[in-house]
């Protein structure tokens, strides 16, 4: 009868443990890189709608809403940004599981965090456009504001100058007189 030989455990040799080492290196510098570039996407969003929320209440405060409808256009922006800022906590929150259930060898998708990253993006896009479309009526409100009268500057100036409370001019004609023009050959009076 023939000897049977034990067969030898195949031996690794170096290069194919280099292989196994740099696929491993590679894979995981791709999947860091990749979690990294994710986190920081959801950071931006949430500083973004932040900004957001302060502009909105900025411009709510400086210019008048004339209209409901204005009223109801600053709403909807700043709920857009609400919506984004919720969402993008409920992202961080809902990584730390993904990523607990990944350690733990579970499925590494997940439906959830998928929806709120879309409503994330989709809600702080829609809270950029709405607050741009605020910006422009804002502007152009501004530019079609018509400007004061001659008359009107005028008599602004007069009741800004007072002294003590008390007017130290009367009429309109005693104005020029202040500034160091004479009225036929006389200064004009003021009290």
């Amino acid at each position: 009868m023939p000897e049977v030989q034990n067969p030898e455990p195949p031996q690794h040799n170096a290069v194919d443990t280099t292989e196994e080492l740099k696929k491993s290196a590679y894979y995981t510098a791709i999947y860091d890189a990749y979690m990294t570039t994710t986190m920081e996407a959801d950071k931006s969003i949430l500083a973004v709608s932040a900004g957001g929320v302060g502009l909105l209440v900025t411009l709510l405060a400086l210019y008048q809403v004339k209209t409901t409808g204005d009223i109801a256009v600053y709403m909807i922006a700043l709920g857009f940004f609400v919506v984004s800022i919720v969402s993008s906590l409920f992202i961080f929150k809902r990584n730390h599981i993904v990523l607990m259930k990944i350690l733990m060898g579970g499925a590494q998708k997940d439906t959830i965090l998928t929806i709120l990253d879309y409503l994330n993006i989709s809600c702080c896009i829609l809270g950029i456009l709405t607050t741009i479309y605020i910006g422009r009526s804002t502007a152009m409100q501004k530019l079609s504001a018509k400007p004061a009268t001659e008359v009107e500057k005028a008599v602004k100036q007069v009741q800004i100058n007072t002294v003590n409370g008390n007017v130290i001019i009367q009429r309109f004609q005693n104005f020029t007189s202040l500034k160091g023009e004479k009225k036929n050959g006389k200064r004009g009076r003021h009290q």
